[in-house]
């Protein structure tokens, strides 16, 4: 189920053209690569909400960690559970 769940949600993210151009890869459960970052508008160890694209992209977890930020190019790691559009 859960599988199915990221897949779709991979799926829709990757489709970049109602995006703004933002394209977000997942690598399992433990790491999100968001190109197109804007800007980060909260950070804990168990939520990420960052400006991407023309909305918002959520990633929640647990043990969360900014691994890198370079440009437009961020990086989270750890334990993964979920990831959204907020438009």
């Amino acid at each position: 189920m859960m599988k199915e769940k990221l897949h779709g949600i991979v799926s829709q993210m990757r489709d970049t053209s109602g995006y703004g151009g933002a394209i977000v890869t997942m690598t399992g459960n433990s790491e999100v690569l968001v190109e197109g970052n804007r800007g980060i508008i909260a950070y804990d160890d168990c939520c990420v909400l960052l400006r991407a694209g023309q909305g918002q992209l959520q990633i929640e977890g647990s043990e969360l960690l900014l691994r890198s930020m370079e440009g437009e190019n961020l990086c989270v790691t750890g334990k993964i559970t979920g990831v959204s559009w907020i438009c």
